[in-house]
């Protein structure tokens, strides 16, 4: 899953460029046997040979454009699922600064109306939300891990 996608599209430009190479070789090869003059049946023989020799080299050739074209794939669903853990990551962030910043204020209210004399503090005030609790507990993964994947089903909220 993870992978540094432009490393990942250097080895799919590397495969490409193998391919060429080997298209070009098969190419050659033909070329020379087509050049040597040699007639008989003996010489028809090694210019079938190359003729099966270019096929193959054709053949590992498409296998290379294969996986390059797979790498390429596969580093575009690496940059989508490390922007989808951003997304996660950037909303849940959120969502605990927010319960962090509520029960800062509601912890300023407590002892505000305990300094004033307006609230009591053991007369069934408002309480916390046990949501903002257990938000403002929580210990997130480190950034860009992909157990961000799992956060919103382990709070149990909504992204």
């Amino acid at each position: 899953m993870y992978g540094d996608t432009q490393v990942i599209r250097r080895q799919a430009d590397r495969m490409d460029e193998r391919a060429v190479d080997l298209r070009a070789h098969g190419r050659a090869l033909v070329a020379a046997a087509d050049a040597s003059g040699w007639v008989s049946l003996s010489g028809d023989r090694m210019k079938a040979r190359v003729a099966e020799r270019r096929a193959g080299l054709d053949a590992t050739a498409a296998a290379y454009e294969e996986a390059a074209a797979k790498l390429r794939q596969h580093a575009k669903e690496v940059e989508e699922l490390k922007h989808l853990i951003s997304l996660i990551e950037d909303k849940v962030r959120g969502l605990i600064s927010g319960a962090v910043d509520r029960l800062k204020d509601f912890a300023g209210d407590v002892v505000d109306g305990v300094v004033g004399g307006v609230k009591s503090v053991f007369g069934g005030g408002d309480e916390p939300s046990p949501d903002d609790q257990r938000l403002a507990s929580y210990a997130p993964p480190p950034p860009g891990d992909k157990a961000w994947l799992d956060v919103p089903d382990d709070l149990g909220v909504r992204v």
